[in-house]
């Protein structure tokens, strides 16, 4: 029966080689279709098998997988490595025996099938067992005379075993074969600047077992690292990526150059990872020279170079017949492509791909417009590093549709608005019409399940990392600005689509799987809403648990970034829907949003002249003191139980110097300012102290909102009737125009 078992384990670890081991089950991997439907059903059997085991069978199943992957290797080391996971499942506290052979004599002479061996084995060992181990290893790679560098029972698999030891061992202070390592390179052994396909497989497999364990002693001993060892890595690291654009090809390239290309980015992500870790620096991890050179040369170097690759890699492939080996090859091109800075990204020169009248840079555009189209990939990698790009991206667009009236339009509400993006537009439309097809049957409030590796997944992936998008660009414009792209929101009808599609999407309690998931809001239950949607490029595959929690996180922003606007839309729906939402929201959101705004005001850094503000966690409560001379006056502030749901009241407090009437004027215009602007309090609150600010400059008040800032899109009174004098705010009296059916001055009657 143990052979029978064996083989068995042996087959699923076959399937899992072919649909590679982090289970990938996205549409985009061509596999075998038996894969899929004989895997889980072989595995569900063996389960059963499993829990009847003896010790004495579990000794002996395991003890004879690792005779055969002593003999075999290959995919005898993975049926190894079940067996003993499979083990500590079943019979967790038992001594697991077959470790015992690590410390015996047979793996003195390594080779292929011991080192695999060996790298199963070695987590499981003591940390002095894994120490002695990896000094052992440490000793015979650095006495192996020149010819045995590139062998397996020579400096190749002592490498391979090294860095096995340092992922499992979880204190390292120093790896003393770094200046072996960098000497090696007066043996014309590493790929600096050559095609990969001019080496031999034992040139290339020593180069990228280097680039692992390079990348692992950049992780967990950066303080070991000395100025002449980073210089070598990173000087490597250019020389690397200079042969990866020497080899590459239109014509696709072997799984070996996919390796190393693969292992290379990886040690960028790394690098990058290090380097831009404030916490690093303040641990002296890292001294403040390296930062500097890392800015200053080799991340210009690095990434003008790597970047061009990562968009010809992503462009080339046929994603209807993407393989296993591509996709694990994306997975690391693309995580290490979104560790580009941001005024790298703006210098990629690509083929042109221009919307004609659009004023963003040329180069820009051309980047953005790429990938746009990336966004709307179905293969997961791409799509998620497009939106990762796109995101240091969106917050420099704004600037380029300041004092831009050729984009503008205006309503009958005499209201301007302006348009997001094209690029950014378009994937929302297409989106939005493909996604309305499917959800139009489902009622608000239920979850509809989106499963992975399907065309609605996709989509729904695209809508919503694209919604993401459009709120960052929405958060990064100024005040004035924001209130034009909100009235495009309002007009084009977006974000009541928007909403209601959320609805459908989100679980009815979106709560989290992982148990020891914490929230960092105090009293408020971890959820959906307290974190962040991981959207790992590597190491994660589709589920349908992601757009679930995606919408929940879109939901949130919106509430955060639009406030005004969702609250119109609840306003607007039909009472059973409304009860939904208002339960929903107060539940789930809610705590989270008024904490938000709270710790805005008590961390606020913003120096605002005359004005001091100060916040109540208690009872949600902000107060704001404006002082000009001999008057001071106080507003209270408080947000309702459903913020931002329901209406924020605004209570008056202490007021000296200044008329009822004209306290009750500026509470008015508080409250205009806090229900119609989509923002936060504080952003509130600077245009309340702004107005207040224009009255005692002797700006003069609109004659019919009687504010100086208009409550809506944040203008000054600029026209002038010709006859009384009096200004007014355009918008004020396009409405008046409008509503009186005349064309006169609303004070004096005159023809205007």
């Amino acid at each position: 029966m143990e052979d029978y078992i064996l083989e068995v384990v042996y087959s699923m670890q076959w399937s899992l080689a072919i649909s590679n081991s982090e289970q990938l089950n996205d549409e985009e991997v061509m596999l075998p279709g038996y894969l899929n439907q004989s895997s889980p059903i072989i595995s569900a059997a063996m389960d059963t098998v499993w829990a009847v085991l003896t010790i004495n069978q579990w000794d002996s199943l395991i003890s004879k997988s690792c005779e055969r992957s002593m003999e075999f290797g290959e995919l005898w080391a993975m049926t190894l490595k079940c067996l003993i996971e499979k083990f500590k499942e079943y019979e967790a506290g038992q001594e697991l025996k077959v470790i015992h052979i690590c410390k015996t004599d047979r793996f003195d002479i390594l080779t292929e099938e011991s080192v695999g061996t060996l790298k199963v084995l070695i987590p499981y060992l003591q940390q002095n067992d894994i120490s002695m181990i990896l000094d052992i290893h440490t000793a015979k790679l650095i006495t192996s005379p020149q010819e045995n560098i590139t062998e397996i029972h020579g400096c190749l698999g002592a490498l391979c075993v090294i860095h096995t030891c340092l992922l499992s061992l979880t204190k390292v202070t120093e790896v003393a074969i770094l200046e072996a390592i960098s000497d090696w390179k007066d043996f014309d052994i590493f790929l600096f600047s050559r095609k990969v396909e001019d080496v031999g497989c034992k040139v290339l497999f020593l180069n990228v077992e280097v680039i692992r364990f390079l990348s692992v002693t950049v992780q967990k001993i950066p303080r070991s690292l000395s100025a002449q060892t980073w210089d070598f890595i990173l000087c490597s690291l250019v020389e690397w990526i200079q042969s990866i654009t020497d080899s590459i090809t239109d014509e696709g390239n072997s799984i070996y150059f996919k390796v190393f290309c693969a292992e290379i980015s990886n040690l960028i992500h790394a690098i990058v990872t290090l380097l831009e870790d404030e916490n690093a620096s303040k641990a002296a991890l890292i001294s403040p020279d390296l930062i500097s050179e890392w800015k200053e040369f080799f991340s210009p170097g690095i990434f003008t170079a790597f970047l061009p690759l990562f968009f010809k890699f992503t462009n080339s492939l046929d994603q209807n017949l993407i393989s296993v080996s591509d996709h694990l090859l994306l997975q690391s091109v693309c995580r290490a492509a979104c560790c580009a800075p941001c005024e790298l990204l703006q210098q990629v020169e690509l083929k042109p791909r221009l919307v004609p009248s659009c004023t963003i840079p040329d180069v820009l555009q051309t980047v953005m417009n790429h990938l746009m189209g990336m966004l709307q990939s179905k293969v997961r990698p791409i799509q998620l590093a497009a939106y990762k790009i796109l995101a240091k991206l969106m917050s420099l667009l704004p600037e380029y549709d300041k004092g831009r009236s050729d984009v503008a339009n205006t309503d009958e509400t005499g209201e301007t608005n302006v348009p997001l993006p094209e690029m950014l537009k378009e994937a929302i439309l297409s989106s939005t019409f493909y996604l309305e097809s499917v959800l139009e049957d489902v009622p608000v409030g239920e979850c509809i399940t989106v499963e992975s590796g399907t065309e609605v997944y996709q989509t729904t992936m695209t809508y919503l990392l694209a919604w993401r998008l459009a709120l960052i660009f929405f958060k990064a414009a100024p005040v004035e600005l924001r209130a034009q792209y909100a009235n495009f929101f309002r007009q084009s009808g977006l974000v009541d689509s928007l909403l209601i599609n959320l609805f459908r999407l989100m679980p009815i309690v979106p709560l989290l799987s992982d148990k020891d998931a914490k929230s960092p809001f105090k009293g408020v239950q971890p959820s959906m809403f307290t974190q962040e949607p991981a959207l790992k490029i590597k190491g994660c595959g589709s589920s349908p648990i992601e757009p679930q929690h995606l919408a929940c996180s879109v939901y949130n922003n919106t509430l955060e970034d639009l406030p005004a606007m969702v609250r119109q839309w609840w306003n607007s729906q039909n009472k059973r829907i409304k009860e939904h939402i208002d339960r929903f929201t107060t539940k789930f959101t809610s705590p989270i949003l008024c904490a938000k705004e709270i710790q805005g005001v008590q961390k606020s850094t913003t120096k605002m002249d005359n004005m001091t503000i100060k916040a109540r966690s208690k009872t949600r409560e902000v107060i704001a003191t404006y002082r000009m001379d001999d008057m001071s006056m106080d507003l209270v502030i408080k947000l309702a139980v459903n913020h931002p749901l329901g209406v924020i009241v605004v209570d008056s407090g202490k007021r000296v110097g200044v008329s009822a009437a004209q306290w009750r004027n500026w509470m008015l215009q508080m409250t205009t300012f806090l229900v119609h602007q989509n923002g936060t309090i504080v952003d509130g609150l600077k245009v309340w102290k702004s107005n207040i600010d224009k009255r005692f400059e002797g700006t003069d008040d609109c004659m019919i909102c009687y504010s100086v800032i208009h409550g809506s899109n944040y203008s000054l009174p600029q026209l002038t009737c010709k006859t009384c004098k009096k200004k007014f705010h355009s918008a004020c009296l396009y409405k008046w125009f409008n509503t009186s059916n005349q064309s006169s001055c609303p004070l004096c009657r005159n023809l205007f």
